[in-house]
């Protein structure tokens, strides 16, 4: 079958609405809000757009409901075209959505984030011709199960996978790391992983002979 994707990914999509103020506020006090925009956001569907924009062939799966959060989240993606035909429609499955309270003067942002509706799709949902149609596999931590799925697929097909990753005690955590030729997590959970601190020990721990790359980011 002719490859039609250059990106599959499977995680987060969130609705970021971004509150500008001149200082971030003190327990009761009041802040007047200088400006106001409401962003699509989610490392899949991040990573997807900034590939789309670049001119892969990007597409995304995720469960998402007909709700206002979930419809805004979709549009968005589409219109930055990215394929969203695999996307699952389940009643109350909802994007991430944050409240972001940006400090401009400073580059300082506090991010208050609701992720309890979100839903994963099933790991029996993914199909392997979603699969065998991309070049790349890209998932993150709120797809540990169907990611993991899409991950041995790709595996079996010489496929390369991507994962960015945030949370420890994800289900079947050995796996997934195995299963990754591409990993990227932040500082904190690369230290609380490979129980190291320095920058050196923490990358020795993560390299490993069939990942590609490991990526530490701050």
């Amino acid at each position: 079958m002719e490859t039609q994707w250059d990106i599959f990914g499977i995680g987060t999509v969130a609705v970021d609405d971004l509150l500008y103020v001149d200082h971030f506020p003190l327990p009761d006090s009041k802040v007047p809000i200088r400006d106001f925009q409401r962003q699509g956001g989610g490392q899949t569907a991040t990573a997807l757009v900034a590939a789309s924009r670049h001119g892969a062939r990007t597409a995304f799966c995720a469960c998402l409901d007909q709700d206002d959060l979930s419809q805004y989240a979709l549009q968005t993606l589409i219109k930055e075209g990215v394929d969203c035909s695999p996307v699952f429609t389940i009643t109350g499955s909802r994007p991430v959505h944050s409240i972001i309270i940006v400090e401009p003067a400073s580059g300082s942002r506090t991010i208050l984030h609701n992720n309890r509706d979100m839903q994963e799709p099933h790991p029996d949902d993914i199909n392997p011709d979603w699969i065998l149609r991309s070049r790349v596999v890209f998932f993150d931590q709120n797809a540990p199960r169907s990611g993991l799925r899409a991950a041995r697929l790709a595996k079996q097909l010489g496929i390369p996978v991507i994962a960015d990753l945030e949370k420890i005690g994800l289900p079947e955590m050995n796996a997934i790391l195995t299963s990754v030729d591409h990993l990227i997590i932040s500082s904190a959970f690369a230290a609380a992983l490979t129980g190291q601190s320095t920058i050196a020990e923490i990358m020795a721990k993560l390299a490993a002979p069939w990942r590609a790359a490991a990526v530490m980011t701050c």
